[in-house]
């Protein structure tokens, strides 16, 4: 049988030979592609972020969170009704804390379950350079000499996003307060109870 001749260069990864004996370095995997893609480069150069992604990625975490929850309200209530929990004397509280633990968990998982439904309706819409911040954009600013990127969402304030690079924010808040309606190019204040920020943005996304 014929042996077909060797591949040229420009067949081979990379685009140049090897050798006899020479091995071939294994190709890396890219971990990158594992997880959720958040960003993306525009096409005047400047990297973006992937709303949609960054969408996927606060339905997940809340999701988690809610899971975790909710083990945690089933092994309270389990704890509140064993028979070991029944108290011993009148100064034994251990099945009270037990059912107080679980109401609590029981309320909190009820709002993450809000939560959860609220995010997963959120609109990703494109926002233009002269449109205000509403709920839905991605929004970058320069705070002194760092740049800081809010995602504003109905609900989910305090989740940070994209390896904690952005912060979800709710209308409601005091810093969703002072960016709804704002532009590129406006300076907001926001007062807080470590002091005062001060904000421009630079683009709502």
């Amino acid at each position: 049988m014929a042996m077909s001749g060797p591949q040229s260069p420009s067949s081979r990864p990379g685009g140049y030979p090897v050798s006899h004996g020479e091995r071939q370095a294994p190709q890396k995997r890219n971990l990158g592609q594992v997880r959720l893609d958040t960003r993306k480069e525009s096409c005047n150069g400047r990297t973006t972020m992937n709303k949609p992604a960054l969408k996927q990625e606060l339905v997940s975490v809340v999701g988690a969170d809610l899971e975790t929850l909710e083990r945690a309200h089933r092994a309270a209530v389990v704890g509140a009704t064993h028979e070991q929990a029944k108290p011993e004397n009148d100064k034994d509280t251990r099945a009270l804390e037990q059912s107080y633990l679980a109401r609590g968990q029981a309320k909190r998982a009820e709002e993450l379950r809000e939560t959860l439904a609220a995010v997963s309706r959120l609109e990703v819409a494109v926002f233009g350079p002269s449109e205000p911040v509403s709920v839905g954009a991605l929004v970058t600013a320069e705070e002194g000499d760092r740049t800081v990127k809010f995602l504003i969402a109905p609900c989910g304030g305090g989740y940070r996003l994209a390896s904690g690079s952005v912060q979800v924010v709710t209308p409601r808040s005091p810093l969703g307060e002072a960016l709804i309606g704002k532009r590129v190019g406006d300076v907001c204040e926001i007062l807080t109870g470590g002091g005062r920020r001060e904000l421009e943005l630079i683009a709502v996304e």
